[in-house]
């Protein structure tokens, strides 16, 4: 590390600056390469030379500077000491594979720049930047997309079903189903011109229908207010955290088959019938196969994406400073 503070000069204008009164810099993620537009402030206005940012880092003749990481952390919306330098690391990464597909000859046709810009849909004009920079900013990074993908075949990173398992069995836990149940109400709303007492009393009165073993569906087909007697009151699965506290705590311990008392709201009031409850339980690896698979191949693409880097940072010279 070296302590060296100097600041990366540039012109400042439109007419000697390519970008105009403003910079833009497309980001690049280690493991995952992809575009995204961010603009900075913009730029005094005169001609000569100003000092505009510090060089935090240097990969043979490629200086990332102070506002290339405030932009890249401003789209992870982090900026503690530790993001800082994962994000100068992150950036140096980037150069070093960028000069190493440089020198092995990857070139990005035109055809398929103009083919990014227009997915990307941004107009360099309407951002105040040259079309010039902003293709040589997307064919850089298209150039190190192609390199790495060239170099990471997915065929050869393909895991087995016995490495799969065993994946499964250091991750597994993460794979938790919540508790669901499957409820049916009876629903009895109080309107303006209801007595909230009498509507009380015919929910009672309900309840002691149930009791003596009438059908809870066509009891909520007859009685419920609002749509849910069109569906004899079923409301369908739903996951336990989902719930009101005030209903979890009703439902808590009564078994499939069995109804709640009648429960006050603020609106009117319900009697809940537990149709089903699936409990909360760890998936099994044919559940979350895929699942799994995706995770064991990012992990190995990272891995394999770590060693490449490894050994192209072998072949030029990295400075990082503080």
């Amino acid at each position: 590390m070296m302590s060296d503070s100097k600041l990366h000069t540039m012109p400042a204008c439109g007419r000697c600056d390519p970008a105009g009164g403003r910079r833009q810099r497309l980001q690049w993620r280690c493991g995952a390469v992809c575009l995204a537009v961010v603009l900075a402030g913009a730029l005094p206005a005169a001609c000569e030379p100003v000092l505009l940012d510090r060089v935090v880092a240097r990969v043979n003749d490629r200086v990332i500077t102070q506002s290339d990481v405030e932009e890249f952390l401003a789209g992870n919306g982090a900026s503690d000491p530790a993001a800082w330098k994962a994000a100068v690391l992150e950036l140096v990464d980037r150069t070093v594979l960028l000069l190493a597909a440089e020198r092995q000859g990857v070139e990005i046709p035109d055809e398929q720049v103009t083919r990014e810009l227009e997915r990307l849909g941004v107009s360099p004009r309407e951002l105040g930047l040259s079309e010039e920079l902003v293709r040589k900013r997307i064919s850089d990074e298209l150039t190190v997309r192609a390199f790495v993908e060239a170099r990471l075949s997915a065929g050869a990173m393909e895991p087995s079903l016995d490495e799969l398992r065993q994946h499964y069995g250091k991750i597994g836990k993460r794979f938790v189903k919540p508790e669901k149940v499957t409820l049916r109400i009876i629903a009895l709303g109080v309107g303006p011109e209801d007595a909230r007492d009498q509507v009380r009393l015919k929910a009672e009165d309900i309840l002691a229908m149930l009791k003596e073993g009438e059908d809870f569906a066509a009891l909520s087909r007859k009685h419920s207010t609002g749509a849910i007697a069109a569906r004899d009151g079923l409301v369908g699965a739903v996951e336990r955290s989902a719930l009101k506290p005030g209903l979890a705590a009703e439902l808590e311990g009564l078994e499939a088959g069995a109804n709640t008392g009648v429960i006050e709201l603020e609106r009117g009031f319900q009697i809940v019938k537990l149709e089903e409850r699936d409990p909360q339980r760890l998936m099994s690896f044919e559940e979350v196969r895929g699942v799994v698979r995706q995770s064991l191949m990012r992990l190995r693409q990272q891995q394999a994406l770590q060693k490449l880097i490894v050994r192209f940072k072998r072949e030029v010279t990295v400075e990082i400073r503080d």
